[in-house]
């Protein structure tokens, strides 16, 4: 499916409100633009889309073309119908990501355009056109009154990966609408999430990570995956052994504990610098406690 259909389908599964999966359908005219039908709201996930009205979308040839070429895949999640309903009661979900790792310059384009401290402090970058903002993927590398701080699924020497939490209830929807903004920023990411129903942490000491996995999502080559259980696993075992050396700095407490920084000032001024500000000028607005080191 491409992403039009795929998020749909998404939307369709999780709402209970509606007796059968929501449709799309779209035609194009004469120039190359596209006209959707759908009673799914487009326009809440793509700026470009156009409502006309009675549930009809516009979207320019350009756009549609662009967004075309990404698509969601969906594995057979008939008998993972328990996994998922545990799933949509969880409140934040802990997950664990393993993925390969990219250039330092990429890793700066990640951080600069996808770290919470921008969205939450800094509005000249939060609102920009090139800020992704994150809905459950969050990194927190910069804010020092974040607990714990420090971390995040990039690192600043360009590995990927972290064992985390999701915000609160989550959606498939949402967790593919998410990589698909990213992986249109960051085309080369290549990574796998294996999704648990753990609540933020294991429910007894003795809970394995493996009986706690419920689906997967796997995000490479403008494509997202939705992976059932057994496909998760296998995925997510296939690059924990290529891209999970040192497991212990995927732990989200890791850098705090051990007292290393992986943002320092004068990173986080470059960052803020990429976006054509005055970095002293939009730190005099943030509290320092936000962003100075502790000494």
């Amino acid at each position: 499916m491409n992403i039009f259909e795929g998020l749909a389908y998404l939307r369709g599964m999780e709402d209970i409100s509606f007796c059968c999966l929501l449709e799309v359908s779209y035609y194009k005219d004469e120039y190359g633009n596209v006209y959707f039908h759908s009673n799914y709201d487009f326009s809440d996930s793509f700026k470009e889309m156009v409502d006309l009205g009675d549930n009809t979308y516009f979207l320019a040839k350009e756009d549609f073309d662009r967004y075309a070429e990404y698509e969601i895949l969906i594995t057979d999640l008939s008998e993972e119908k328990a996994g998922l309903e545990r799933l949509s009661d969880t409140r934040r979900p802990y997950y664990r990501m393993r993925g390969r790792s990219v250039t330092k310059e990429q890793a700066f384009e990640i951080i600069r355009r996808t770290d919470s401290f921008f969205s939450i402090y800094i509005d000249g970058i939060g609102y920009h056109e090139d800020f992704i903002h994150a809905c459950n993927f969050n990194n927190w590398l910069i804010m020092k009154n974040h607990y714990p701080d420090g971390y995040g699924w990039i690192h600043v020497d360009g590995k990927v990966g972290c064992n985390a939490i999701t915000q609160k209830f989550p959606t498939l929807e949402d967790f593919c609408e998410e990589w698909f903004f990213k992986l249109r920023a960051f085309p080369y990411l290549d990574l796998v999430i294996a999704i648990t129903d753990w609540d933020e942490e294991p429910w007894s000491p003795d809970d394995k990570f493996e009986d706690a996995v419920v689906l997967g999502i796997y995000v490479h080559d403008k494509c997202i995956e939705i992976l059932n259980k057994q496909d998760t696993l296998a995925k997510y075992q296939e690059y924990d052994e290529k891209y999970g050396q040192n497991p212990e700095r995927f732990e989200s407490e890791y850098y705090m504990k051990n007292g290393i920084t992986q943002v320092d000032e004068a990173y986080l001024r470059r960052c803020i610098e990429a976006y054509g500000l005055n970095s002293d000028e939009e730190l005099e607005k943030v509290p320092e406690y936000a962003w100075k080191e502790r000494r």
